[in-house]
């Protein structure tokens, strides 16, 4: 059975997921605002997008 691995989002597509500018997804990331990005590089960076979806999910219900 193939592993599957999870779908990686760079900073551009996080924004156009969110509604936001790129420059404001790279503010949250480092201020935690977001989920914790997976760093490739020296300025690589990539989020999981089941971490996206479990923090929107979060976002929109605070209390579960």
């Amino acid at each position: 059975m193939p592993t599957v691995l999870p779908e990686l989002m760079s900073p551009g597509q996080v924004a156009e997921l969110l509604g936001v500018e790129v420059p404001t997804v790279l503010a949250w990331g480092r201020t935690g605002r977001l989920p914790e990005p997976l760093k490739l590089g020296a300025k690589t960076i990539r989020w999981r997008e089941t971490d996206l979806k479990a923090w929107l999910k979060k976002e929109e219900c605070p209390e579960a």
